[in-house]
C-alpha cells in the first residue's frame, strides 16, 4: 500500500520504545532501491537494537535506553544509496547519539532541502549534519504528523 515506504521510520521510532513492535505486510519493499527489511534490520542491530527479520517484516525489540548510550565511535549507517533509509534514520539520530549517516547525499533526488530542515529541530544532528542548529522558539515550532487519516495519529499515550 501506499504506507509502505513509512515502515522504515516506524522502526526507527520503534527502536527508542518499550516492548516489542511487530511490522508486516511490507515484503514489497525487499525489492525496492535496497532490501530495505535487510538493510533496516541489520542497521538497527548496528545501533544496538534488537531486530529480527521477518518473511514479511520486522519484529523489533525497542531500547529507549539508547537515548542516553555511551559513544566511543560513531554507529556509520549505511544508506545503501537509498534516501529513505537515510531520512529514517536520521530521526532515529534525533534522539540516539553518535549516528553517523553515510551517503546522506541520496536524499537529495527526492527531498534536497532535507538537511536544513531537520538541522531547525533542536537535536543532536552533529554527526548527522554539518551546519549549525537553529534554536526555533518554543511557541513558534511545529510538529508534523504524517500518515493516513483515521489511524490514530491524534492519540496521545
Amino acid at each position: 500500500g501506499g504506507m509502505a515506504e513509512s515502515f522504515m521510520t516506524l522502526a526507527a521510532v520503534a527502536a527508542l520504545a518499550n516492548g516489542t513492535t511487530t511490522i508486516t505486510n511490507v515484503e514489497n519493499q525487499r525489492h525496492k532501491h535496497c532490501n530495505r527489511l535487510e538493510v533496516v534490520a541489520s542497521e538497527l542491530r548496528a545501533v544496538g537494537v534488537e531486530c529480527k527479520e521477518t518473511k514479511d517484516g520486522l519484529i523489533i525489540e525497542g531500547n529507549p535506553r539508547l537515548r542516553s548510550r555511551a559513544v566511543i565511535e560513531a554507529t556509520r549507517i549505511n544508506t545503501h544509496s537509498d534516501g529513505r533509509v537515510a531520512m529514517s534514520f536520521a530521526v532515529l539520530g534525533c534522539a540516539v547519539p553518535g549516528i553517523r549517516i553515510e551517503g546522506k547525499r541520496c536524499v537529495d533526488a527526492s527531498y534536497p532541502t532535507f538537511w536544513n530542515h531537520l538541522s531547525t529541530i533542536e537535536a543532536n544532528l552533529r554527526p548527522v549534519v554539518e551546519s549549525q542548529s537553529i534554536k526555533i522558539p518554543q511557541n513558534e515550532a511545529s510538529v508534523w504528523i504524517v500518515g493516513m487519516r483515521g489511524v490514530g495519529k491524534s492519540i496521545l499515550g
